[in-house]
């Protein structure tokens, strides 16, 4: 038996306007521009005098958070792609039974077959819940990131915090020093300068990478993760649902005149 599907090959509605992967890529380039053109001398110079390493902490996190943050958007890239491909296997095959059985696994199938399962029950057939609950799926993956721009920035808090304490500390031996040991009044010049430095630094990193650069690459993958939501549900009212509903109700006038 074959679940016909909507036939309509006019404008593939929004995904070829919309390039995740690209578009990410693009605005992180930018930024990795803007921060070696304008920071990169100084982000440096905060690897190399931060005593505490605190500044390396932070890029190194920082790293692990771009390639979180990849990952994201490449899953979500390549889930439109799918959706993409899928539907004009559908609508090339007009049948919705052998795309359940052999298309390749990806949130769209599993949200047709979903529907599918639905429609042998429901003539009235909605995929509002169902559409609730691909946003959920997408969102658990990405939710991490949200995180990560808080912890780089936090930890530039700390970096600054632990620096204060090293230049007080420095101040105070320069304080004690003062008239009677020169050597040590250098040493505490030197500890102060270090750790202005250290809290200078890692506030700037910390801000920098975390409070600028991570969030708006994750804006840039939570603006495609709604898109992708947007997408799959467009894709489905325009070209499954109308079938899945008129295939619904016939099946179900058959079975009341088999029962008559």
């Amino acid at each position: 038996m074959q679940e016909p599907v909507k036939q309509n090959k006019k404008v593939r509605l929004q995904s070829l306007r919309r390039a995740p992967l690209r578009e990410w890529l693009v605005v992180f380039t930018a930024f990795s521009c803007v921060v070696i053109l304008f920071l990169g001398r100084m982000m440096i110079e905060a690897v190399r005098t931060d005593g505490t390493g605190l500044s390396i902490v932070i890029l190194l996190v920082f790293c692990l958070a771009i390639i979180k943050n990849f990952l994201d958007v490449k899953y979500v890239d390549d889930q439109v792609r799918r959706a993409d491909s899928q539907i004009d296997f559908l609508v090339d095959t007009n049948d919705l039974l052998a795309f359940l059985r052999t298309g390749h696994r990806s949130l769209f199938k599993d949200h047709l077959q979903n529907l599918y399962e639905m429609s042998k029950r429901d003539t009235e057939l909605s995929q509002d819940n169902l559409v609730t609950i691909i946003q959920s799926k997408v969102y658990s993956r990405i939710r991490l990131m949200e995180s990560a721009a808080s912890i780089l920035v936090t930890a530039g808090l700390i970096g600054t915090i632990v620096g204060l304490i090293g230049s007080v500390a420095g101040l105070d031996n320069v304080m004690s020093a003062i008239g009677k040991d020169q050597d040590q009044m250098l040493r505490g010049f030197r500890e102060t300068i270090s750790g202005m430095s250290t809290a200078f630094y890692t506030t700037l990193v910390g801000a920098a990478l975390g409070g600028i650069g991570i969030r708006i690459l994750t804006n840039v993958v939570e603006s495609n993760a709604e898109f992708l939501v947007g997408h799959l549900a467009e894709l489905t009212e325009v070209y499954i649902i109308p079938s899945l509903r008129a295939s619904s109700k016939r099946a179900a006038k058959q079975r009341e005149s088999e029962v008559l």
